[in-house]
C-alpha cells in the first residue's frame, strides 16, 4: 500500500483515524519497509501525544498490531519509548479493549524481536505482568496474554527470571490465584 504513510502524515489529526481501517484491512505484503516502520512510529507517537482520541485508541493499536506482524514493524514496537507507552496502556486503568490490543502488540513484537524482551523488563513490563497475574480480578483472556509475554521474556536465563523464582512469594501467589 505505497503511499499510505504519506497519506497518514498529510491527513489532519482528527481525520487520521479513518486511515486505521485501511491499514487493518490491507494485505500484509502491501506495505513497503519504510511505510510500515513510519506508520508504526507515527501512530504510536500520535497515541503518546494524545492526538488519537480515547474512542479511537483500540483501533490505532489494532493498526499497530497489524503492521507489527512483520519483523520490520515489530522492530519499531520494541523501542524503549514505545514499550514504555504500551506498558502504560496495558495497565488496569484503561478500557479492556485498549489493554487487550496493547498486550497483543507487545506479545507479537516480543515473539519476533528477541532483543525487545530485555527492554520490556527494563520498562517494568515484567513486573506489571506478574502483578496482573496475582490479581484475582484479572480475566482469563488477560491472564493468558500476561502469561504469554512472561513466557517470552523468560525463555532464556535472566536476572528477572532468577529473582522471580527465588522470591517464591510471587510464584505462590500466582499459583493461588490460578487455583482459584
Amino acid at each position: 500500500m505505497a503511499g499510505l504513510w504519506t497519506s497518514y502524515m498529510e491527513t489532519a489529526g482528527p481525520k487520521r483515524p479513518t486511515l486505521f481501517s485501511s491499514i487493518i484491512d490491507a494485505a500484509p505484503t502491501s506495505f513497503s519497509q519504510q511505510d510500515r516502520k513510519g506508520l508504526v512510529q507515527n501512530i504510536l507517537d500520535d497515541i503518546s501525544d494524545g492526538t488519537v482520541s480515547k474512542q479511537d485508541l483500540s483501533r490505532a493499536l489494532l493498526a499497530v498490531k497489524t503492521l507489527a506482524r512483520h519483523p520490520d514493524g515489530s522492530a519499531v514496537v520494541v523501542k524503549q519509548s514505545n514499550l514504555k507507552l504500551l506498558c502504560k496502556l496495558a495497565g488496569p486503568s484503561n478500557p479492556s479493549t485498549v489493554t487487550n490490543e496493547a498486550l497483543r502488540c507487545v506479545a507479537n513484537a516480543l515473539l519476533l524481536v528477541e532483543s525487545g524482551r530485555d527492554t520490556w523488563i527494563e520498562v517494568g513490563g515484567g513486573q506489571m505482568c506478574l502483578q496482573r497475574l496475582q490479581d484475582p480480578k484479572t480475566t482469563e483472556e488477560f491472564c493468558f496474554l500476561h502469561a504469554r509475554i512472561l513466557f517470552l521474556v523468560t525463555l532464556k536465563q535472566c536476572p528477572f527470571l532468577k529473582s522471580t523464582v527465588e522470591d517464591g512469594k510471587t510464584v505462590e501467589a500466582i499459583a493461588e490465584v490460578s487455583a482459584g
